[in-house]
């Protein structure tokens, strides 16, 4: 009885066994299955997913070889443009220098007018006191005359000793002689500053012209920063044209001011040897009438002792001494007249110092406006380097930007590469549970069978989506990125704009 019922149970038993073998087999044969298609489905997927990996590596070669000949270009940029900086700096010292003997031939112009100045006041005087001193000898010689005519007429002919008057004349002279070549000395070293002051000008002419060509070469702006800051250097550098235009003109006034104080000079110098050619005649004249008159004296006495002696004949001494009175009286009134030419003169030169002075007031005010206009345009060169320097800085940062933004793009590619193939990796290892050939499987082994296929299907979704998602935004990443011509055109627009304002 006991052996039919253990028989009885083995036999439920058994078909309990063979009802899980074959539910066993048939789930087993399922999840083989849908193994397979998984695999056959990741297959697909993985060859799209290596085509778009192939794809990427391809751009990733592309983007680097693009980097390495912006690189390239770069360098050769920086290279050519320190030679530009370089190149820049020596006309820079070179501009230094010529300002500076600029500034020094000013500074020896303004002592060499200060020196003329000088000279002239020290002229004036001098002719002033010339003019005093030919006033008292005029007076001092009438009152000879005077004097030896009253000698003379009582008997008494004096000893004649003008050599100290005839010394300090040739004195006065000599002074007048070596101030007028201290005057003309003092003239051919205006000239001379004059012609290296023209000659430093037209250096400093010669290079803004280099300079403005340097500055021609530069690219037109592609952005609208700088669009602005190379209007703001364009009004920059129009205003710098204006000031150079009108400092031009100013200067083309002081030289024709100058050329008309030069011909008052040589106008006054012209009078003066008239003058002095006049008052040396006017010497000779006197010297024949004091001869004579003395000569006249002389017998005019020697008559007068013989009638004294008693052994005077009659004669015609008197028709004599009466037109020799007449000849003196001539000769005094053509050195009243000579006299009053000469004040006249006197005054005209007076007049024409006079204006001499104002012209070179005129001048040493022109001078230090164009002193002015010079500072002034300093300052707009340094303002023009200062918006150059920042306009560089601009597109420098913003090459720099672009390039930061390209590595980055590239990277984040990397790391997205990366962690699709651990997630992949990840549902492969998924895929494969440890199945045994001998051991039974319970309904809690089925249903952690179960789990992991459902499991590994939303984690298959799950990846789909973050694939579709990597797709979308390297689609739009792709479409922001722009073309390589950009790229190329770039670093050589920056370096031009770059080699321009250096």
């Amino acid at each position: 009885m006991r052996l039919v019922e253990t028989e009885n149970s083995w036999a439920r038993s058994r078909e309990e066994a063979d009802a899980f073998r074959a539910l066993t087999t048939g789930g087993i044969g399922e999840l083989l299955d849908s193994h397979r298609e998984l695999r056959a489905d990741e297959d697909r997927m993985t060859r799209g997913h290596a085509e778009k990996i192939r794809a990427l590596e391809e751009e990733t070669n592309s983007l680097r070889d693009m980097l390495k000949e912006s690189s390239q270009h770069l360098n050769d940029a920086q290279k050519q443009l320190g030679q530009e900086r370089q190149r820049a700096r020596e006309i820079e010292s070179d501009r230094m220098a010529l300002r500076a003997q600029v500034v020094g031939l000013r500074a020896q112009l303004s002592n060499a007018l200060a020196d003329s100045g000088r000279l002239r006041k020290d002229l004036i005087g001098k002719e002033s006191e010339l003019r005093q001193k030919a006033k008292d000898a005029a007076d001092a010689d009438i009152r000879l005359s005077t004097l030896r005519n009253y000698l003379a007429e009582n008997g008494i002919i004096p000893e004649e000793d003008n050599s100290e008057g005839l010394s300090r004349l040739e004195e006065l002279e000599n002074k007048l002689e070596e101030t007028a070549r201290s005057h003309e000395q003092a003239e051919q070293e205006l000239d001379l500053m004059s012609r290296q002051k023209q000659d430093a000008e037209a250096e400093v002419n010669e290079l803004r012209a280099e300079l403005s060509r340097v500055r021609s070469t530069r690219s037109p702006p592609n952005r609208a920063a700088d669009s602005t800051a190379d209007s703001r250097a364009e009004d920059l550098e129009r205003r710098l044209e204006e000031t150079e235009r009108g400092y031009k003109s100013r200067l083309q006034q002081l030289e024709e001011d100058y050329q008309l104080a030069v011909h008052y000079v040589k106008g006054t110098e012209k009078m003066m040897r008239k003058m002095k050619d006049e008052l040396t005649k006017q010497k000779n004249q006197n010297s024949n009438l004091q001869a004579e008159l003395d000569a006249a004296r002389g017998s005019e006495a020697g008559s007068r002792l013989r009638g004294m002696n008693g052994r005077s004949t009659p004669s015609s001494s008197d028709d004599g001494h009466e037109a020799m009175r007449g000849q003196l009286v001539d000769a005094q009134r053509q050195m009243q007249r000579l006299t009053s030419e000469n004040k006249d003169l006197r005054s005209r030169l007076d007049s024409l110092d006079q204006e001499l002075e104002r012209l070179r007031d005129n001048l040493v005010a022109s001078q230090r406006e164009s002193d002015d206009r010079l500072a002034r345009i300093e300052e707009l060169e340094q303002e023009i380097e200062r918006l150059q320097g920042s306009l560089v800085v601009a597109r420098g940062g913003n090459d720099e930007t672009l390039l930061e933004q390209l590595s980055r793009e590239n990277t984040d590619l990397k790391r997205e590469n990366e962690q699709l193939s651990h997630k992949i990796g990840l549902l492969l290892e998924v895929d494969q549970p440890p199945f045994g050939q001998n051991r039974p499987l319970s309904g809690v082994s089925a249903r952690r069978a179960s789990s992991s296929s459902s499991e590994a299907a939303l984690a298959f979704e799950h990846l789909s989506n973050e694939l579709d998602d990597w797709q979308r935004q390297l689609a739009s990443s792709m479409s922001n990125r722009r073309p390589l011509s950009d790229f190329d055109s770039e670093p050589i627009g920056g370096h031009e704009r770059t080699r321009s304002r250096s």
